[in-house]
């Protein structure tokens, strides 16, 4: 019995001194996933002309700004935002960003998005290291409109959709964009905001 005792606390003394600690975006943003480091302009243009990132690199004249429509905001709560367009018959855009909050840290979950009659949920890469998402800016029931970090727009030739968020906080803040092209998913972009 005294044998169990002392390995049990052996191998908890370990886990709590040597574990490793969450992850966070700023120790995972890689250049290869950086706005300045994507190949197809047309789609580095579209991202340009709504991210921070985008908004620098738009005024060192490197980018040309797109027309994108905006998919409107329908709800959004500590742990998730809701987008949708559409008409009264059917919905044509549907995009759902969810999150949790795993071991003491909040990250997103999942992100999906129905086009028509596709739908997908998108990879487990395309969320991976992402901490800290916030959702809504003023979710009480006194304002009348809706203002989140999230936002999701649509190319003019409906081919490509871009669902963006600017997460975290401070020195940490970044911003994802998840680029969805012939209703599938083609990647993400990971920037600093500051």
């Amino acid at each position: 019995m005294r044998k169990i005792i002392i390995i049990t606390t052996i191998l908890l003394f370990g886990q709590v001194c040597f574990g490793q600690t969450n992850e966070t975006i700023v120790d995972t943003i890689k250049w290869t996933e950086s706005l300045l480091n994507l190949p197809d302009t047309i789609i580095g243009n579209e991202i340009a002309s709504f991210s921070i990132k985008g908004s620098s690199i738009i005024k060192a004249d490197n980018f040309n700004k797109s027309d994108l429509v905006e998919i409107p905001l329908k709800g959004c709560t500590d742990s998730s935002a809701y987008f949708e367009k559409g008409n009264f018959y059917a919905s044509e855009i549907i995009v759902g960003i969810y999150s949790e909050n795993k071991f003491s840290k909040h990250r997103i979950e999942k992100v999906k998005f129905i086009h028509v009659k596709y739908g997908l949920t998108l990879p487990d890469s395309a969320i991976s290291g992402l901490y800290d998402p916030i959702f809504c800016l003023n979710n009480s029931e006194n304002k009348k409109e809706l203002l989140s970090n999230c936002k999701v727009f649509r190319s003019s030739d409906k081919k490509r959709v871009y669902i963006y968020m600017l997460n975290g906080n401070g020195t940490s803040r970044y911003e994802v964009t998840w680029i969805i092209q012939d209703s599938k998913y083609y990647g993400r972009i990971v920037d600093y905001a500051n």
